[in-house]
């Protein structure tokens, strides 16, 4: 028996499931695989932080045109930023189905629909869709969350489920793949004025085989770190995860926060400044442009340090344009001891969406301020990483 192709264009209402701190609500997807592009937008709430600052606007166009095909809006208005991706093939949700293998039918929402399994045609996920006698899908389940794919940090590690309901097939109105006001004329953001030079101290998790290395890599203050820790706190209490202390000199001047991520031969950030990127943890508190330049004292900030301006050993920020060096690595300690032993998880329980997180913060500093057990601290960890 072989897959109906989905229908050529259409657009629906979503809903998903699949996560506990993050939640999706009703969003829209359209779909045009004759002009082979799609775009999702989905209104996100993060149990995690205040009940004021808790929402946030994901708008993800990705195409098949030249340049910067896969622009990712967060929020609306003054506020959104545009954080694009380098051109990149572009791949639909559902090439691969042609190869996809019947397991059977269901109903979803009263309509019946045939249940397909396929694995994308790149090979990076594994997907089922319902598709109904129309050939639009009901349901659609993915190993890799389109939503977050674009940066493995904030990427689903389990089946992410969508629903589609109110569907309209044809092609969707004039100006719905349009790139977004942020993306079209305010890419990138300047960087903050009035900068100067000063120590920061940051925290990065990682596995134990990631070389001690800073650039090209996500990393956080302490109370961003939290934002993330806790958000994940139930797959990072287990296993071998580290956390690293860094101390890094910075040109303070912040630009917009890039992601970076691992291809499978380097690390890369998907941004061209020279300047270290910064925004508040997921986005959210209470500074405008999602905290690009603001205190961010409410959840706490995230950094993207780019490796291309890197300061030469020895060489002071600012050298030949460079605006971030003398990264030292301060203490490594383990996930498991600092989520376990010392608290942190019943701590993010407790504290969940009521930012700042005291309790937490107090039990993530002495964790690293102290090896002893009376002092709340956790032992060095040991770890076989590479340095570089």
């Amino acid at each position: 028996r072989r897959p109906p192709a989905v229908a050529l264009s259409w657009s629906a209402s979503f809903t998903m499931g699949g996560r506990s701190a993050i939640r999706h609500g009703r969003g829209a997807f359209f779909y045009d695989d004759i002009a082979r592009r799609h775009r999702w937008v989905d209104r996100l709430t993060f149990d995690f932080t205040g009940p004021q600052t808790s929402t946030l606007v994901y708008d993800i166009l990705f195409d098949s045109s030249s340049g910067l095909n896969r622009n990712i809006t967060t929020d609306v208005g003054e506020n959104a930023i545009c954080k694009p991706s380098h051109k990149t093939r572009y791949i639909g949700p559902f090439d691969g189905l042609a190869s996809g293998l019947w397991r059977g039918s269901k109903v979803v929402d009263g309509v019946a629909c045939d249940i397909w399994d396929f694995n994308s045609t790149d090979g990076a996920s594994r997907s089922t869709v319902c598709l109904a006698d129309d050939n639009v899908p009901r349901e659609f389940n993915s190993t890799m969350d389109p939503i977050f794919s674009h940066v493995s940090a904030h990427a689903s590690s389990s089946v992410a489920p969508f629903r589609f309901s109110n569907i309209s097939i044809g092609p969707a109105p004039a100006g719905t793949f349009d790139r977004t006001w942020a993306c079209a004329e305010r890419y990138p953001t300047p960087p903050c004025p009035g900068g100067g030079v000063a120590p920061v101290d940051l925290y990065r998790i990682h596995g134990a085989s990631e070389p001690a290395d800073v650039g090209n890599r996500n990393i956080g203050d302490a109370l961003g770190d939290l934002a993330l820790l806790c958000a994940r706190g139930a797959a990072l209490s287990s296993g071998d995860k580290l956390l690293t202390h860094w101390r890094v000199m910075a040109n303070t001047s912040w630009d917009q926060y890039s992601y970076c991520f691992f291809t499978g031969e380097r690390n890369m950030c998907l941004s061209a400044s020279r300047h270290i990127g910064r925004e508040s943890a997921w986005g959210l508190g209470a500074g405008g442009l999602q905290g690009q330049c603001s205190s961010n004292k409410d959840v706490g900030s995230w950094y993207s340090l780019p490796a291309k301006s890197k300061c030469a050993d020895g060489e002071p920020v600012g050298t030949d344009g460079c605006t971030w060096g003398g990264a030292t690595a301060v203490r490594t300690i383990t996930a498991r001891c600092l989520f376990g032993q010392r608290g942190l998880a019943d701590a993010c329980r407790a504290e969940a969406g009521h930012p700042p997180y005291k309790r937490a913060l107090d039990i993530f500093t002495a964790a690293f301020a102290s090896d002893e057990a009376s002092r709340g601290g956790c032992p060095d960890a040991r770890a076989t990483v590479a340095y570089v």
